[in-house]
C-alpha cells in the first residue's frame, strides 16, 4: 500500500521511499518559474475545496483569494457533468517505482479521463505528468483520456487535452536521468 507524508511530501511504499511524479518532472524536465508569493498556499486551497465539492463535504469557506477559481471550478462541473470514481487518488507504480496524487479519474462525455486541476502556470510538462499517472493507475489497459483543467481568477477555466503520443516516453526518459543521478549523488 503506498503511503503519503503530507508534511514531508514524501511517498513510501513497503517503507521505502519512492519518487513522486512531480518531483521527477522537476528535477529533470522543469525549467525554475518564478511562481508569485503564496501561490502554492492559494493552490492548495483550491485543491482541497474542490475535492470537498466533489465528495459532497459541505465543510467549507471560500475566501475572497479563492473565489475566481471556485466559481471557474463549478463552471466545469456544470459544463461537463463528470463523474468521479476517484478524487485525489495516490497512486503508485511497481513497475517503474514511482508515485503520485492523481486530482481526478473519472469520466466525461461519455470517456474515461484523468484530470490534473491547475490555478497557475500550465507547463507542457503536464501531458507527461498525466501520462505517468495513467500508466500507475491502469497500465496499457483502459486508455484514459488526459486533461489539465486550468482555473482562472476571474472564474473562467480553460480545459487542456494531452494526446501526445510520446508523453509517457519522455516521463520514462525522465525517470532514467532521475534515477541515474541519485546512483550518482546529484539529486
Amino acid at each position: 500500500m503506498i503511503e503519503f507524508d503530507e508534511k514531508t511530501h514524501t511517498y513510501t511504499f513497503d517503507k521505502k521511499t519512492v519518487p513522486s511524479v512531480t518531483q521527477i518532472i522537476n528535477a529533470v524536465l522543469v525549467e525554475k518559474f518564478d511562481y508569485p508569493e503564496g501561490s502554492a498556499a492559494r493552490g492548495s486551497k483550491v485543491h482541497a475545496i474542490t475535492a470537498k465539492i466533489d465528495l459532497h463535504n459541505p465543510e467549507f469557506e471560500i475566501t475572497k483569494e479563492v473565489e475566481g477559481y471556485i466559481k471557474a471550478y463549478t463552471k466545469f462541473l456544470s459544463d461537463f457533468k463528470p463523474t468521479w470514481e476517484h478524487v485525489e487518488r495516490k497512486i503508485f507504480n511497481p513497475e517503474f517505482n514511482y508515485a503520485g496524487t492523481v486530482d481526478r479519474i473519472g469520466r466525461f462525455n461519455g470517456m474515461p479521463v484523468i484530470l490534473d486541476i491547475k490555478t497557475g502556470i500550465v507547463t507542457p510538462t503536464t501531458g507527461c505528468q498525466l501520462a505517468a499517472y495513467r500508466e500507475a493507475y491502469a497500465p496499457r489497459k483502459v486508455m484514459h483520456r488526459r486533461y489539465a483543467l486550468h482555473l482562472k481568477s476571474e472564474g473562467t477555466y480553460k480545459l487542456i487535452q494531452y494526446a501526445g503520443p510520446m508523453d509517457w516516453r519522455i516521463f520514462q526518459a525522465a525517470l532514467t536521468i532521475f534515477r541515474w543521478r541519485q546512483n550518482n549523488g546529484n539529486t
